[in-house]
């Protein structure tokens, strides 16, 4: 019981640190735009490669753990 409860914590902080660096990304966004708009290609650039790193990570974090637990 115990070690599933330390799993479904690390699950959920791995599906919350991931939402928080997010919404971290998209407010960088927002203030670069604000400051320098005429670059707006740029920083979509920039919020993509962030995001596919984010989305890499959790790849690592979350999905490959449980295909192990799973095998």
């Amino acid at each position: 019981m115990i070690e599933v409860i330390k799993k479904q914590v690390n699950y959920l902080f791995n599906i919350i640190f991931m939402i928080a660096c997010f919404s971290i990304i998209l407010l960088i966004a927002l203030i670069l735009y604000s400051i320098i708009s005429e670059l707006y290609i740029y920083i979509l650039i920039l919020c993509s490669i962030l995001i596919t790193i984010l989305i890499i990570y959790f790849i690592f974090a979350v999905i490959q753990p449980t295909r192990m637990i799973v095998n």
